[in-house]
């Protein structure tokens, strides 16, 4: 999505970066042997990011730092944007907290230990999280598994597809962004925002509930195609009509909304357009590699055929253009597969 912020992202940052937001969060979602541990009111937020920036458009992180009786160590929420479980997220955990760490060491070069993480995964697709919690878990048969070489790690999940809007917990603030995040994707978001915005009135008396209304309208606006503009500004209208300042409250809430539309509108072309230089690149590639099958398959025959898998994994037309080159000095196949493992191992634009 280009430089446009993700609306999930940009509702998880303003949000859960709040401190009293965070701790509400953490006293009600962490588990209660972790919070009979650790000290919350020890909490501070940092500003580092761990995500992979090819992974930015599905994953958001916030790392805290917080004492565990008495030592200092993490906990680190991953919010996965995806509407769909991630396969090897224990993976991807792994690597983020292996940053974590060498950021430590590399900050408090004198320490000796490495301080605890607590991985969290907030996820708020449509579809039930179905992965394991243990890394364990990803490798099969358990009876077959030399456990004692296998890293072993749990970590903390939040799936909202499994909360019933009653079991949602927390703050006022807490349970908006949450019951929100929960049900964006559904396609009668329309009937179910009066009753989650409903939950605001007594706080927009004060400036910090007014901003956090136009931090909700701007994501609701920006983030699902279920909903229009003119429905969502009638919402507002009738869930705050008896407020005292409803137009002032009305004329801001237009305002955002309108912002929020314009804002995904303009990351849907952002979309678009890279989508559409992806398929380019797509066809250019597939039109190479029909023309290298023909080459390969003319100078060594049916032999040929076996390179060509590995070829398609090869998307970069600049690497297929120079292995496609250097098919002019390979007397043998074997010179050809040497080639393509030279291209493959350096990293592709």
């Amino acid at each position: 999505m280009g430089d446009i912020a993700n609306p999930h992202d940009k509702l998880f940052r303003e949000t859960w970066s709040n401190r009293a937001f965070a701790l509400d969060f953490l006293r009600n979602y962490l588990p209660d042997a972790v919070l009979q541990r650790i000290n919350l009111e020890s909490l501070n937020i940092s500003k580092d990011s761990f995500v992979d920036p090819a992974l930015k458009e599905f994953h958001s992180d916030l790392l805290y730092l917080v004492n565990f009786s008495g030592q200092a160590g993490y906990v680190y929420l991953l919010f996965e944007h995806k509407s769909y479980p991630e396969k090897y997220i224990h993976l991807q955990l792994m690597e983020y907290l292996l940053k974590i760490w060498r950021l430590h060491l590399k900050q408090q070069p004198e320490s000796t230990t490495l301080p605890q993480i607590i991985p969290l995964v907030l996820y708020h697709g449509q579809r039930h999280w179905t992965m394991p919690l243990n890394f364990s878990g990803t490798f099969g048969r358990q009876e077959h598994l030399l456990t004692e070489y296998i890293p072993t790690f749990e970590y903390v999940l939040i799936d909202l597809s499994r909360y019933s809007d009653k079991e949602i917990r927390g703050s006022v603030m807490s349970r908006v962004a949450l019951l929100l995040l929960k049900h964006i994707f559904d396609a009668d978001i329309e009937q179910r925002l009066p009753a989650i915005l409903s939950l605001l009135r007594d706080l927009l008396d004060k400036t910090s509930g007014l901003q956090y209304l136009e931090t909700l309208l701007r994501y609701v606006a920006s983030a699902t195609d279920n909903i229009k503009k003119e429905q969502i500004v009638k919402i507002v209208e009738k869930t705050f009509e008896a407020m005292e300042g409803r137009n002032v409250v009305m004329t801001l809430a237009e305002q955002w909304i309108q912002e929020g539309f314009e804002k995904g509108f303009e990351k849907g072309v952002q979309y678009a357009e890279k989508q559409a230089e992806i398929g380019k690149k797509q066809g250019y590639c597939q039109g190479l590699l029909e023309g290298m099958n023909l080459v390969l398959r003319f100078r060594f025959g049916s032999d040929a055929a076996t390179l060509m898998p590995v070829l398609q994994t090869i998307q970069d037309p600049e690497t297929l253009k120079k292995i496609e080159q250097g098919f002019e000095q390979a007397q043998h196949l074997a010179e050809i597969k040497a080639l393509i493992e030279q291209y493959r191992a350096v990293p592709q634009n």
